[in-house]
């Protein structure tokens, strides 16, 4: 089977992703989404330093920022019965619907909601993840795992980009995502499964998704995102809020803004 290595691709600032080691013992680890919203904590249920060399045992707790305060969004628990050197890093998405979890002693890097719900399982056989820093935090690249030697540097090798992974979803890019996401954006969905496994209470109406789903790269898709929060938004709210008309900025502004718009349950829209 040919394997794949995932490179993430975010604006973390420093500190935004938190790793491990596995010679320091189990150390508790904070991550914090891109857009600063969201972070997760895992604390060491076990105790940690030297000592602690598994099983491991992790509380994650999700939170949401709340003026100067944090928000509790779920608890849940993480055992791995393994004494393996390991190292966990956890990326929460800017969408706020969950965190990617990556134990390396694992066999699977998993992507789990605020409460512990299990989203998207990808076996490590498969993907693996790299802390590189790259520009669009809602996706992770994609890189084929066979390396090419470098012209003119016979002993030198580079890997080369062939996909994206769509971190609200925890999903690679592609058809089979692309149907979910058509799925979920319909009046009327065909597969009312999609709602469930979003990671979202509300994703058809849940305005930072949408515009996260505005950068996914399918223009059915984005046109479905876009009609979505037309129905969804105060008439004038983005063309008074924004100068950009790119859709990365706009789904920029609502992670970081949709929170202080009010749901109207009789309209059936935001308000301000």
């Amino acid at each position: 089977m040919k394997t794949w290595f995932v490179v993430l691709l975010s604006l973390l600032a420093s500190g935004a992703s938190a790793h491990a080691q596995c010679c320091l013992g189990a150390q508790n680890v904070s991550a914090i989404s891109a857009n600063g919203r969201y972070r997760v904590q895992a604390v060491s249920v076990v105790g940690t330093g030297f000592q602690h060399h598994g099983p491991y045992v992790y509380r994650l707790r999700m939170e949401a920022r709340s003026e100067e305060s944090w928000r509790e969004l779920g608890v849940f628990d993480l055992r791995w019965e393994t004494r393996e050197h390991f190292g966990l890093d956890l990326y929460v998405s800017s969408t706020g619907n969950g965190v990617l979890i990556d134990m390396s002693a694992s066999p699977n890097l998993e992507f789990r909601t605020a409460r512990g719900e299990l989203v998207a399982v990808h076996p490590r056989a498969v993907f693996d993840l790299s802390g590189e820093k790259q520009e669009d935090a809602r996706y992770l690249s994609i890189i084929d795992g066979e390396a090419v030697p470098i012209p003119g540097h016979p002993n030198a090798k580079s890997y080369v980009p062939c996909g994206r992974l769509f971190l609200p979803f925890g999903a690679p890019v592609g058809s089979e995502l692309e149907q979910r996401l058509l799925d979920l954006l319909s009046p009327k969905p065909r597969d009312t499964s999609v709602r469930t496994t979003a990671g979202h209470v509300h994703p058809e109406r849940d305005l930072v998704l949408l515009g996260a789903l505005l950068t996914y790269p399918s223009a059915r898709v984005a046109k479905l995102a876009s009609a979505r929060l037309d129905a969804l938004l105060p008439e004038t709210l983005l063309r008074e809020s924004l100068s950009s008309y790119a859709f990365s900025d706009i789904a920029d502004w609502l992670a970081l803004h949709a929170h202080e718009l009010r749901w109207d349950d009789g309209a059936q829209r935001y308000d301000r």
